[in-house]
């Protein structure tokens, strides 16, 4: 199974596993969002300038432990840059930010008091 590492330079974590249903493994979209300067000139017309294309990933899980969510949630609150290897896509490490992340506790029905968290992260090429 793939690895998906996060974190700051010497110092990057495993993330935990995408889970996925049915056998099949999880799609790992990637993204491609352009990042643009627009401006209005003195004629009214507008002006826009492509600075760069970066990747950007939406990394989903469930069934997190609460010690899983407190890994992410760290990872989330640093304000340095962080590397980033998807090794679903390929082995290249990127400088990222993480752009949102968001937990949400569940209980699972089956197990009645089991206690599990799904979370969603983004995470934005620099």
């Amino acid at each position: 199974m793939a690895d998906i590492k996060l974190g700051p330079n010497g110092t990057e974590t495993t993330l935990p596993q995408i889970s996925w249903s049915a056998g099949s493994p999880p799609g790992m979209p990637v993204n491609h969002v352009k990042i643009m300067n627009s401006s209005t000139q003195s004629d009214g017309s507008m002006r826009v300038g492509i600075i760069a294309v970066k990747r950007e990933w939406t990394l989903t899980w469930h069934y997190l432990t609460d010690a899983e969510v407190a890994t992410l949630a760290g990872l989330h609150a640093l304000t340095v840059p962080l590397r980033f290897q998807n090794n679903w896509e390929s082995s290249t490490w990127y400088s990222v930010a993480i752009l949102s992340f968001k937990a949400d506790p569940r209980l699972d029905s089956y197990h009645r008091a089991v206690h599990r968290n799904s979370a969603v992260m983004v995470i934005r090429e620099l």
